[in-house]
């Protein structure tokens, strides 16, 4: 066989060198107040939806109890 198939391919050498690029950045507190701001706003938001649908499910309950007595109602009248 031939010698060349049994070893595998190197990877060929790089002629530049490796290096690491680093920026240092200072906290001046900017972004800890926008990403403050932001869970507020997301926090407030969702608060609001959650009391939305507890005063819909509050509707939607009051509905099903006039729907129920209407047809007792309806009920009691075909029977009559």
């Amino acid at each position: 066989m031939d010698q060349k198939k049994l070893c595998p391919q190197s990877w060929p050498e790089c002629l530049a060198p490796l290096t690491l690029l680093i920026s240092y950045v200072t906290d001046n507190g900017t972004q800890t107040e926008t990403f403050g701001r932001f869970m507020q706003n997301l926090t407030r938001e969702h608060e609001e939806r959650i009391k939305a649908n507890n005063q819909l499910r509050y509707e939607i309950n009051k509905m099903k109890t006039q729907v129920q007595g209407l047809e007792k109602a309806l009920t009691f009248m075909k029977s009559s």
